[in-house]
């Protein structure tokens, strides 16, 4: 009884530290906490729910390093442990769930992403406790995913959703990347004021709150260079993207594949400004930071095609050709969208559908924006 007291004991401080790790963006010493975590779970054998949150977390912790790889098998053996369990354990069982369906999202396999987030959503409303903030994440990948299928007024209602969600619980860090999804949302539809307004919102608040050196800080920083540049502000738009770069290299282990977003995006700023051997060079890094994604995600398929416009640009038509091939190549499964059988899902999962212009407004209406017109 006594070593099992200190094994558990141990265990907890390995997890408590891992996730203060995680938490303040130190994902390596939060990858060697969580793996000393599965080490003592793994002696810990009458408490197999211990080994299962373990392994969760150190996928959690690869998924943040970019190390999609190592994640994904840890995910399916943790999900596999806790779905055995009597009784259930529900809010590890959730936590895995969400944390496969964020790890599909950044892969660029939305179906499976929204499957999973459903699954998430559904395994807390279903447990004792159906206001658990939890859910604030998994709504809050509804709504990115909703996004990347171009379902914006649905993307809105799920956010504000998690919005609240996270308001009422007081949990600062889904609050802030509640604002950045939301304003990338509005961003998307045109209305680059209120996603300005947004973004400074949250780098106000993160600097602040959070530090000026968190993770999300560089999300809302990058969010902001985004809407400057839906605007042709490409002055304003650069300096937000390289202030977003600085903040990635500032981190111990920044997550490659949003390192290679930012990269393209400082690159986007230099083509703006005629910079082209520069601008190839930042796309070359990008691609580079993307490889970890797969040869088909839609980020590195990107930034090929991105690739051989400067070519085109430069007059070198015959490297044009290769990237653009090689994007072609990639794109061999039609894109993503919305299916009747994704809708039935939703409708199952007890939430509710939205998905027009009103919601879109009722976000606007909630978050103190006053609406703009769409830019031209």
């Amino acid at each position: 009884m006594a070593e099992h007291e200190r094994l558990a004991a141990l265990w907890q401080s390995h997890i408590s530290a891992g996730v203060k790790s995680q938490d303040k963006g130190r994902y390596v010493r939060a990858e060697k906490q969580f793996r000393a975590a599965v080490a003592c779970a793994e002696q810990l054998q009458s408490e197999p729910w211990r080994l299962g949150q373990s392994l969760t977390h150190l996928a959690e912790a690869f998924r943040l390093q970019g190390k999609f790889q190592q994640a994904g098998p840890l995910y399916v053996e943790s999900l596999t442990i806790l779905q055995e369990l009597k009784p259930p354990a529900t809010g590890v069982f959730a936590f895995a769930l969400r944390g496969i369906a964020s790890l599909r999202k950044e892969q660029g396999l939305l179906e499976e992403a929204w499957h999973y987030y459903i699954l998430a959503l559904a395994t807390v409303d279903t447990s004792e406790d159906r206001h658990d903030p939890s859910t604030a994440p998994s709504l809050r990948g509804l709504g990115e995913v909703c996004r990347a299928w171009g379902v914006y007024g649905g993307a809105a209602a799920f956010c504000i959703e998690a919005l609240r969600v996270a308001e009422t619980a007081g949990h600062r860090e889904d609050i802030f990347a509640s604002h950045i999804a939301l304003a990338s949302i509005f961003s998307a539809v045109g209305d680059n004021e209120a996603a300005k307004a947004l973004c400074q919102r949250a780098i106000d608040s993160v600097a602040g709150q959070l530090g000026p050196e968190h993770p999300l800080l560089a999300e809302a920083m990058d969010a902001l260079g985004s809407a400057y540049a839906a605007q042709g502000e490409w002055s304003e738009a650069a300096a937000c993207f390289r202030r977003a770069l600085h903040l990635m290299k500032l981190q111990a282990s920044p997550k490659r594949s949003q390192l290679g977003l930012i990269l393209s995006h400082v690159a986007d700023s230099l083509i703006a400004q005629g910079r082209l051997s520069e601008a190839e060079a930042l796309y070359s890094s990008a691609l580079q930071a993307q490889r970890i994604l797969g040869p088909e995600h839609p980020e590195a398929l990107a930034t090929l095609e991105k690739l051989g416009a400067v070519c085109i640009m430069r007059g070198e038509y015959r490297r044009a050709d290769t990237f653009l091939r090689q994007a072609q190549a990639g794109r061999k499964t039609p894109p993503y969208y919305w299916t009747a059988g994704c809708e039935d899902e939703y409708r199952a999962s007890r939430i509710g559908w939205l998905d027009s212009p009103a919601d879109l407004e009722q976000a606007r209406e909630e978050l103190c924006l006053t609406s703009k017109k769409q830019d031209n």
